[in-house]
């Protein structure tokens, strides 16, 4: 889990902003990967 979660973090990290700090990404990114398994 935690590579895919670095793998995205990299990915939406450069795309919103390299500036904002990978702590609310990580949580940000947690969230969004623990809810699509339950949904799905």
């Amino acid at each position: 889990h935690i590579s895919v979660l670095t793998g995205r973090e990299e990915g939406r990290s450069r795309a919103k902003g390299p500036e904002l700090p990978p702590s609310p990404l990580r949580q940000f990114a947690n969230a969004t990967v623990a809810a699509p398994p339950l949904v799905h």
